[in-house]
């Protein structure tokens, strides 16, 4: 069986915080990042467009030994501006028709001649870089980085040639490291406030929980300390008060018991006293058994009434071994017994009152069924403890009937054939106590099965 990893609440609230916090402040991050990569690279190109349109205009209006100078001023790390014999962008290339009509709605209407624009792939860039000038040069008068060619322009000059601009891409750093770390600050405060909210809510609503798993299992359960808000302090100390009268109702119920079957064993030993002196033999052996089945039940009772309250400690056990040792036990005295071998089922129990409740339930299977079969498995988070027989079953309407004290089905009233009826009784109590249950079911092939379910952490 795999162990289960028991997280604390505030650390798994945390986490769940903080996943949050650091999903939402990256989408944010990348989303700002990508609008503003977009809306720099369309004012850029929207720039390159107006510097081009107007660079046109002064080479048409510039003497011939001015226009090499002109190329250059107007030249910039993000494009780069030559004069040229042939267009770079030729008449069949794939151009970009709604760039062009942009240019050429910015150029003046002397000098609209034919303005070619297309995109540069990727895997074509690296041939319109051969001749750029080294980007250090412009160190001087920029700050920022370019990529590849990604956009060509000529545009035809005339006698003079063509105009070839080469745009390069900038590259935008990221800016956003002050969201980032504001985020992790976030988180860390995420982190303390969910620790603070544990200790002051969490943590008294854990004991609480804790305390009714212990009183579920009738283990005794001091008061709780009263911590936290004002509505957790009001819940602890309504849960106390009822712990309280709880075990000393539980308590006063069982002194009563056990008195009352206590003090039944004086009366029942002056009858067996008086019973001596019964002169007919056979009225006096019949007052004898009388008062051996009322001592015996005396007895029943008294153990009974201790069932619950043996001051055993809970402990893992390794409940399939526990069975099956039972069982071998059982069997050497000659009991019909088949233990059903499976894998180790650690369980956290009371290992003499789970021993009791199983031998119960094997001594009636082989009363009433002749032979048993016993089986240890699990079930989601419990441990399973099944106990078959071949026997007559039980009548549906009878089912819980047979848990109530003295309760037999058997009809010979007898204890060596019915018992007392407490067995099926105190093996719900004890299971009860852990925080499980007993449960019958008559099988279908004849015969009934009585499972036993045991929480797997006690």
């Amino acid at each position: 069986m795999i162990p289960q990893i028991r997280v604390p609440l505030w650390l798994e609230t945390a986490a769940a915080i903080v996943l949050a916090l650091v999903v939402s402040t990256v989408a944010t991050v990348v989303t700002f990042q990508a609008d503003e990569r977009s809306r720099t690279l369309e004012t850029n190109v929207e720039n390159l467009f107006e510097r081009v349109a107007d660079a046109v205009s002064a080479l048409e209006q510039a003497p011939e030994e001015l226009r090499p100078e002109l190329l250059r001023s107007f030249s910039r790390i993000t494009r780069h501006l030559t004069m040229d014999a042939q267009p770079l962008v030729g008449t069949n290339d794939a151009r970009d028709k709604a760039a062009e009509a942009r240019v050429a709605a910015l150029l003046r209407p002397s000098v609209r001649r034919d303005v070619r624009v297309r995109r540069v792939t990727d895997a074509e860039a690296a041939k319109f870089d051969d001749d750029l000038p080294p980007r250090e040069i412009f160190a001087a008068t920029s700050s920022i980085d370019v990529g590849p060619v990604t956009m060509i322009l000529s545009f035809n000059m005339g006698p003079a040639g063509w105009l070839n601009v080469r745009y390069l891409e900038p590259l935008i750093p990221f800016r956003y490291s002050a969201p980032l770390i504001s985020g992790l600050v976030a988180a860390a405060a995420t982190i303390l406030a969910t620790w603070w909210a544990h200790s002051r809510f969490a943590k008294p609503l854990q004991n609480l929980t804790e305390a009714a798993t212990a009183l579920r299992r009738g283990e005794p359960v001091p008061d709780i300390p009263e911590s936290g808000p004002q509505v957790v302090r009001a819940a602890t100390r309504s849960f106390n008060a009822m712990s309280q009268r709880l075990t000393a109702t539980l308590e006063n119920q069982r002194s009563i018991m056990t008195a009352v079957a206590h003090d039944l064993r004086t009366p029942i030993a002056s009858m067996r006293l008086r019973a001596e002196f019964v002169a007919d033999e056979e009225e006096r052996t019949r007052l004898r058994e009388t008062l051996d089945e009322m001592q015996t039940m005396t007895e029943a009772v008294l153990s009974a009434a201790r069932s619950d309250r043996t001051g055993e400690t809970a402990r893992p056990v390794d409940l399939t071994a526990l069975v099956e040792s039972l069982a071998d036990d059982m069997k050497e005295t000659g009991g019909d017994i088949v233990f059903q071998p499976g894998g180790a089922v650690r369980c956290v129990c009371r290992t003499n009152e789970v021993r009791r409740a199983v031998r119960n339930l094997i001594e009636n299977a082989l009363r009433y069924g002749v032979r048993a079969r016993v089986a240890v498995g699990m079930e989601r988070e419990f441990a399973v403890i099944s106990v078959d027989d071949d026997g007559p079953g039980i009548p549906a309407g009878d089912m819980e009937r047979v848990f109530e004290p003295f309760v037999r089905l058997e009809a010979s009233r007898s204890a060596q054939t019915g018992g007392y009826g407490l067995g099926l009784s105190i093996t719900r109590w004890i299971a009860r106590g852990h925080g499980g249950d007993v449960f019958l079911r008559n099988r279908t092939e004849g015969g009934l099965s009585v499972v036993v379910r045991l929480p797997l952490q006690g």
